[in-house]
C-alpha cells in the first residue's frame, strides 16, 4: 500500500537507503531527464551508489546534460549494481515505467516516487505529490534541499 509522505519524510528516507535506481518515464522529456540526472548527482554527493535508468536510454536532445553518459536503459541496459531502492520521478502512473522498468521497481525492495501529476493515485512504498508544482524539476529542488545537499552546477543544469 502506498502512503503519501512530505518532501521532508522523503528526503529522510533516501538519507536511509543506498544501492538506489533512479527512474524516469517511458519517452522520456525534458522534466523526466533532468530530474533524474540531478538527484543522481545530489544523491551520488551524499556518497550513495546510485544509477538513472530510463526506458530506451537518453533522448538525443538530452546527451550533453552532466552525467547523461552514465545513463542505463532499462530495456536490456547492464547496472553496475543491485539496486535495493527504487526512486521514480515525473512518473504519472506505474505502467509509464515502461515494462523493463516495472520490473526492475517492483524488484527493489524499497520503492519511492515523487510527481508533478495531479492525476497521480500513487504507487510504490511512498510518494510525494504535488499537483501544483509547474514541472517535477520544482520537486526535485526542494527534495536535494530537504536533503541538506548544496545544489550545484551540474544539478541546476540538469
Amino acid at each position: 500500500m502506498s502512503q503519501r509522505v512530505t518532501i521532508e519524510q522523503l528526503a529522510n528516507w533516501l538519507r536511509d537507503r543506498d544501492d538506489i535506481v533512479v527512474m524516469g518515464h517511458v519517452s522520456p522529456d525534458g522534466d523526466a531527464t533532468g530530474c533524474a540526472l540531478a538527484l543522481w548527482h545530489a544523491l551520488r554527493a551524499m556518497g550513495k551508489r546510485a544509477v538513472v535508468c530510463l526506458p530506451g536510454g537518453i533522448p538525443l536532445l538530452y546527451v550533453g546534460l552532466p552525467g547523461a553518459d552514465e545513463i542505463v536503459d532499462t530495456e536490456g541496459g547492464k547496472l553496475p549494481f543491485a539496486p535495493q531502492t527504487a526512486m521514480a520521478v515525473d512518473v504519472s502512473e506505474y505502467e509509464r515505467l515502461g515494462e523493463s522498468g516495472m520490473a526492475l521497481f517492483t524488484g527493489c525492495p524499497y520503492q519511492g516516487v515523487l510527481d508533478h501529476h495531479f492525476t497521480n493515485a500513487g504507487f510504490g512504498q511512498l510518494f510525494v505529490l504535488d499537483g501544483e508544482a509547474a514541472a517535477a524539476g520544482e520537486l526535485v529542488v526542494d527534495l536535494i534541499e530537504a536533503m541538506g545537499v548544496e545544489l550545484d552546477a551540474r544539478m541546476a543544469e540538469c
